[in-house]
């Protein structure tokens, strides 16, 4: 991933990320199988748009661009399209369908997203669900961040059962691994 500020073509610089991604192989049946690529970018400014590139096999995969959020001056007013329980039903890609209408900073979903269940062969539901929301980039002309809670219908149980769930083998967990970077200033105590 390489990040250039959004600035007009001809004042263009590149600023000094150029981050290799961690890949994780998901060994699902043929027609599913893929890799997932997790990157982190930090140090960004906050309150500015990013352009970035995605490449994969040397090859360009992705362009677009990405607003920070405002620092805690609060710069500009905020706003996140807050929901739960979507799966990928009528009304959820009715209800995605309508944020491009907002100039909105993220979405937040609050757990049972894609309704797969636990299970790794229900991994076409993570595709459907996660799709609702590339018109919603497309339209906004940016990427807007998603903000994901678990629920029990991402993880394969209920509440009525006694459940082991193995993360290594949860497309919830796969799909989005947690990452953390502990800054300087903690580092220090």
């Amino acid at each position: 991933v390489t990040s250039i500020p959004a600035v007009p073509s001809s004042t263009q610089q590149t600023l000094p990320w150029n981050v290799t991604a961690q890949s994780f192989y998901v060994d699902l049946e043929e027609r599913g199988a893929r890799y997932v690529h997790s990157a982190v970018l930090s140090n960004l400014e906050p309150n500015t748009e990013y352009y970035f590139e995605i490449y994969y096999n040397n090859k360009k995969q992705r362009t677009g661009t990405y607003l920070t959020l405002p620092s805690e001056n609060l710069e500009r007013e905020i706003l996140i399209a807050a929901g739960g329980d979507a799966g990928t039903t009528a009304h959820a890609k009715e209800m995605s369908s309508t944020l491009h209408n907002h100039t909105i900073d993220a979405i937040m979903v609050g757990g049972d997203l894609a309704y797969d269940n636990g299970i790794p062969s229900c991994y076409y539901s993570w595709d459907l669900f996660l799709n609702m929301f590339e018109g919603v980039n497309q339209k906004l002309g940016r990427v807007i961040p998603l903000l994901f809670s678990v629920g029990n219908h991402d993880l394969g149980f209920n509440a009525f059962q006694d459940a082991e769930i193995d993360i290594t083998k949860n497309l919830y967990y796969i799909y989005f691994p947690q990452q953390t970077k502990i800054s300087s200033d903690e580092s220090s105590h």
